[in-house]
Order: structure tokens, then sequence, then C-alpha cells
């Protein structure tokens, strides 16, 4: 204390400063609250990294980092008298405390089961190549799909939906179900509501599956590129004005290898497929404005040299071409605490075009506006109860012009005929509209332990003219602290496909398929880290659309799905993060009141997946996920007929998926390994879908005449290599 005095006599040089900022090694990120040492002053950094000392005595000053999390060596300063020192120190993050992330987690929005999913866990989990959508099929209620295709399917049988922040997305996958259009670089969380949805969702009678967006870097400019066995991509975010963005691109290139090979098929067109995505995102006050856009093209075609032994009509070839992109616009505002809005517009320009042989050729060119929009007020917010009410407009508009030569389209119960001599076949040239206008709203009211949530949606479909009015009602109770029960029942409708309403190719007398829904779960905190969820459900679909002689389609179906969903999870507090998901089902369709129940095509008794990470140390992660699942129904031709004028033998069919393929397990393997250096960090990896080689039976194919069929097996093992560099 003696050193301002002697400062003020001029017996002594004047004290120095030192000013600094601390980020981490490999990412450039601010480290907060971060202490450190210096002779005998301690401080910790704020938001943005930032320390100071101030009154350092001139000399060699040893600054020293305080933290049990991080390593640096220590550092020594030269102080000068009266001038500041600037430092800039790079930490590297030692233990895992602090690093988990969370992987199935609830909102504040009270569902009867929503489960989530976030970037980091999507990213490491093996089999998935780190897409986002294909890792909802480790979750429970989720059905796998034949060769790991790309199809959402929850709870057995109806339209499962997915969106961006609540806006559809058409094509949830490229071609194959490889890839989803939407990488996991700009999500935030991926919810998974696999039935009894709340009111804002509408239009199926499935589950729904939401990807949330994050705001984009406002540290610095930050990104990655990468590459695998499949693809390539390149990322890149940061501050722009008064607002932060984010660009990132991805393309495959399956064509440029294929021509390398042998024995690679002939394509006229390559399998190929790319994808873009650009984000802004800004706050100004209590309002967010969010621009979102997201491009997908695909195409292949193949020109067959030799007809197809099963239908001579594909002598020549095929070709698919596809590409969409949407734009959304969001803007969010709290008028007061009590009071929050939310409108969104999204506009989908796309176009698909495809040809199948001489039987099938599709031109469509259409636009598709979305527009949603919320208000959500706070009546009353107390310790022991609370009032909050929600509602808003949910708008969906199809316009456009397609031609399309094909026969009609079978509906549920109906067999697919070989396209030579599917009868009849229509062509048509025409233009395209419909109209889903809907209408929501619910109270969300907390009685103490008790929050119960009653609500309504009403749906209208233009173009069968058909109005759905759908109360539902959710419902949790807390038993304790670590447990709590959660109820919902429920009507949902989904609207009639546009094809299917068409006069040639379906029936524009057609209404909306219909469900009621009731599920009942109990959730229970075992520790920190270990959570257990138990649900039972049960779906009922009335107004089915099957295949009718007369009407080419007709409401005369019923289905329904019920069974029991069982989740297990761990989430990282260390090493050690999993879950186990098992899912004992049943789901079956039937054509007419009269008729003998059926499977649905996916349904799957027991759906059992274990998912376990494992981290060594901030450097070496192992992954493993093990999967078992009853096999699908198919059914199975036991007769054919010969038709001299299609030259082709047309199938006659068995019962309705009266046969089953055999059961699917497999396992896969992934290690990722970590290389930081000060200003970027390099991940490289290895993955091995199914490890041991499970030839797993994924189909039926038959001879040319339908008198020996054979099992299509699945793929082997399939090694792949990936590397990832972000700054």
């Amino acid at each position: 204390m003696w050193s301002g005095w002697l400062v003020l006599l001029g017996l002594a040089a004047p004290m120095g400063r030192v000013d600094g900022v601390v980020t981490e090694r490999g990412t450039r990120r601010p480290v907060a609250g971060l202490v450190l040492r210096l002779a005998d002053e301690e401080t910790a950094t704020d938001e943005a990294g930032h320390f100071q000392f101030e009154a350092v005595p001139p000399g060699v000053a040893r600054l020293v980092v305080d933290d049990p999390d991080y390593t640096v060596p220590a550092v020594e300063l030269r102080v000068l008298p009266g001038a500041t020192t600037a430092v800039e120190l790079r930490v590297e993050r030692t233990s895992l405390a602090g690093t988990g992330v969370r992987v199935v987690g609830r909102r504040a929005r009270v569902e009867v089961v929503e489960r989530h999913l976030d970037a980091d866990t999507i990213r490491t989990q093996p089999g998935t190549g780190g897409d986002p959508l294909k890792v909802v099929q480790s979750m429970p209620g989720a059905a796998r799909v034949a060769f790991d295709g790309g199809d959402l399917i929850l709870r057995g049988g109806g339209n499962t939906q997915a969106f961006i922040e609540g806006h559809p997305i058409l094509s949830a996958f490229h071609f194959g179900g490889w890839r989803s259009v939407i990488s996991a670089s700009l999500i935030d969380d991926l919810a998974i509501v696999p039935g009894n949805q709340a009111t804002r969702y509408g239009r199926g009678v499935g589950g729904v599956v939401d990807v949330k967006l994050r705001r984009p870097a406002e540290d610095g400019l930050h990104g990655y590129a990468e590459a695998d066995f499949f693809d390539a991509g390149a990322f890149v975010e940061g501050p722009l004005g008064p607002g932060s963005f984010a660009l990132g691109a991805r393309r495959s290139y399956v064509d440029g290898l294929l021509p390398l090979l042998d024995d690679a098929p002939a394509f006229t067109t390559a399998p190929r497929y790319y994808d873009a995505e650009g984000l802004y995102d800004v706050r100004l006050g209590a309002h967010r404005l969010r621009l979102f856009s997201v491009f997908s093209s695909d195409a292949i075609a193949q020109v067959l040299e030799e007809p197809d032994e099963n239908d001579a009509s594909l002598r020549d070839g095929y070709a698919i071409e596809t590409y969409f992109v949407s734009t959304q616009i969001a803007w969010d505002a709290a008028f007061s605490d009590a009071v929050r809005h939310h409108l969104s517009l999204a506009v989908l320009d796309a176009r698909d075009q495809v040809a199948v042989g001489a039987g099938f050729d599709l031109d469509l060119d259409y636009q598709l506006i979305t527009a949603r929009e919320e208000l959500t007020v706070d009546v009353v917010d107390a310790d022991a109860w609370g009032l909050r009410l929600r509602g808003g407009l949910d708008l969906e508009v199809g316009i456009g012009a397609y031609r399309v030569t094909a026969p009609a389209i079978p509906g549920a119960g109906g067999l697919a005929t070989p396209l030579g001599v599917a009868k009849p076949h229509f062509a048509e040239d025409d233009g395209a509209y419909f109209g889903h206008p809907a209408a929501w709203v619910e109270a969300e009211l907390r009685l103490g332990d008790l929050t119960l949530t009653p609500g309504l949606r009403v749906d209208h479909d233009t173009l069968v003219d058909d109005t759905a009015v759908q109360p539902r009602l959710q419902a949790r109770y807390a038993l304790t602290r670590a447990t709590a029960l959660s109820a919902g029942v429920g009507l949902f409708a989904e609207n009639v496909d546009f094809a299917a309403g068409l006069p040639d190719f379906g029936n524009p007398d057609l209404d909306m398929q219909r469900s009621a829904q009731a599920s009942l779960g109990v959730s229970h905190q075992v520790t920190a880290a270990l959570k257990a969820d138990l649900t039972g459900y049960y779906k009922r679909i009335t107004g089915l659309i099957v295949t009718d002689p007369a009407e080419q389609l007709a409401n005369r179906g019923e289905g329904r799905a019920y069974g029991l969903e069982v989740l297990l999870k761990h989430d990282r507090d260390g090493h050690f993060h999993g879950w186990l998901a098992y899912t004992l089902s049943r789901s079956e369709q039937r054509v007419a009141p009269d008729a003998p129940f059926a499977p649905f095509d996916h349904d799957q008794t027991h759906n059992l997946t274990l998912v376990a990470g494992w981290r060594f140390d901030h450097r070496w992660e192992l992954g493993a996920r093990w999967r078992y699942v009853t096999g699908d129904p198919y059914t199975a031709i036991d007769r054919a007929t010969f038709d001299a004028d299609a030259d082709a033998f047309v199938p006659g069919a068995g019962r309705y998926n009266g046969a089953r393929l055999g059961a699917f397990h497999q396992l896969d393997l992934r290690v990722d390994r970590h290389w930081i250096f000060d200003d970027w960090r390099l991940t490289t990896y290895l993955e091995a879908r199914n490890a041991y080689n499970r030839a797993n039976p994924e189909g039926v194919e038959y001879a040319y005449d339908y008198r020996h069929q054979q099992t299509v097996s699945g793929l082997p093992i399939l090694p792949s290599f990936g590397l990832r560099g972000t700054f």
C-alpha cells in the first residue's frame, strides 16, 4: 500500500496496467468467467473474454490461469511504468466438464411427448453421416426405412411432416434418402413429436419433426470446410452490420467418381445432388428479424439398352430431376413481458421432372406460399398458478402447372403393377391451385403442479371443399420434483394430396382423412444425468383413402396404431452419453368396414436402438449404434398371367401385406479425433456402417414370370472417412 504514496512523492515509478482477452484454442471464441491471478491480485473474464488488472507494479509479473477446466502455461509479462500491457491468451479446454450437450429434453411448451436432438449429438452419431433428419430414426416411435432411406414415419401411419421453423420442407431428403436437404450447421434444436401434437401443427395424422434455427455467430468470423466419401461442403458465419449471417453449400461427387470404376452403371446423368442455405438474423431492441433461404437440386438419368425383364415399357430407362428454393422471413416482437408476437412468410418455388419408361411422365412447376401468425399473452404469471393464451393463423396456398401421363394413383391396399400393364393411363396438361387455411387457439392453465392445455384447430381444404374441426387437450402433472405424468387426447386431419384429388387420377369427392389420438406417459429423473420416459399411445384413422374399383379412390378405409415407447437416456456429464429407445407397436389398416385388418407397410413390432458415446478426453471420442427391427410386411405374388399386348406378366397378389421380411439388425461404429491448433481445429472421423456385415433383408425380387423369388439384401459393410476443418 506504500507504493501509491511513493508515486505521489516522486520516489517510485508509476504503476502499469494489464489489459487482455482470453479465447479458446481452435475456435477463437471468448472464454467467460475464467479466473486469472497476477501477483496478489485476482480477476475474471467478462462475456467478451476481456480482463484487466489495475495498478500493477512495474517489472516482470507472472500471469496464471486458475481454472481446472483449462490449461495454459504461466505467462511472464514485462509491465512498464505508466503504460498498458496488452495480452492475448489462448487457452485449451482439457476437462470434459461443461462440454456436455442436451441429447433429449423438453421445451417450455407443454407437449405430451416432445424429444429433442442438438447439433453436436447429430453430427457425431454413428451410422448417419452427421445428417440431422436421419438421426430421427434412432428415436422411439420412428420406423426404420429400407436401405436407411429418407422417409419419416412416426407411430405407424399417416403423413409425418418436416418443418423448418414451422414451414414445411416438401423434399426433406435428396434422392435415395442418403442426405437431408439441410445440414446440421444452422440447427439449434431438432424437435420430434411422434403424435398428439399441439394445435399449432396440422395437415397430418402422423408426427412432426421441426427444425429450429440458431443465431449465427456474433463474436467474429467462423466456419468450416468438410468432405467425406459422398460429398463436400463449406460454411461461414459471422457479424454483418447490425446482425449476423451464415452461408453454407454442399455438393456430392458420386458423378465424378463413377467414371473411374470399370464396371460402373452407364448413366446419362450420373447421380448428383447439391444444396445451399443462407441466414441473416438481426435483433433490434425487442424485435428480431430473420431471413432464411435453402436451395436443393437432384438429378439422375439412365438409358436401359435392354427392356426390364419384368416390364417391357421400361426400355427407355428413367430420368429424375428436381429442384426447389424456399425463402422465409420472420419477425418476432416482445411488446411487453407478457405479450409476444411471431409472424413469418415462406415462398417455395419448385420443379419436378420425372420420366420412367413409356408409362410415366411428369413435369410439375409450382409455388407453395405459407404464412404463420402467432400471438402469446401471459394473462397471469404467479408462483402458484398461471394462464397463458396462444393462437394464430396457419395458411398454405399452392399454385402451379403440370403435365402428366400416368396410371391412376393406388390408395392404401392397392398393389403397384408394372407401368406397362397398369390401366388405364391418363394424360393431362393443366394448372394447379389449392388452399389450406387454418386457425388455432389454446390456453395453458397452470394450477400448481398441474398444467392443462386445451386447444382447438380448424383446417379447410379447398381442393375437396372439406373442413375439419379438431379439439385437443394435453395435461401434465408433477407427482414429485423428479416424476411427472403426461396425457393427451385430440382429433387430427390430413389434407388430400393434390394428385389424389384430380378427376382422372384420383377422386375430387374425397374428404380429408381423420384421426383420433390418445396417449399417456410417465417420466422420471433417475439421476441428474439419467432420465426415463414411458409412453403408451393409441391412434385411429378414419376415412383412410383406399383403392376403389368404381371411384379409383375412396374414403372407405380405416387404420389403427397402438404401442408403447420407452426412452432411457443419459446426458453427457463427462465421458459418457447415450440412450436406449424401444418401441413395441402394431399398425394396421383395412380397405372396408367388413374387411380384415392388414399391417401397414411399415408395421414393425419391435424396434430397439442402443446409442452410446464415450469421450476419452477432449480429443478422442468413440460412438456406437446397434439396432434390431422386425422386418416389414409385404404382399407376396402367388400367381401371374401373361399380357400379350404389353409383352409382360401381370402379377396376381396374395393377401395384402400377408408376408413379412426377416428381422433387421446392424451395428454402426464411429471414432472421432480432434486436432486443436491456435486458430482452428481439424476433426477426422472413421465410420463403419453395418460393421459386422449383416445381409439384412430389404425386399423381395421376382423373376420375369413371378415363378421364382429371391430376397434383396441391404447394404454391406460400408466404411466412410471424413474430415472437417473449423475456424
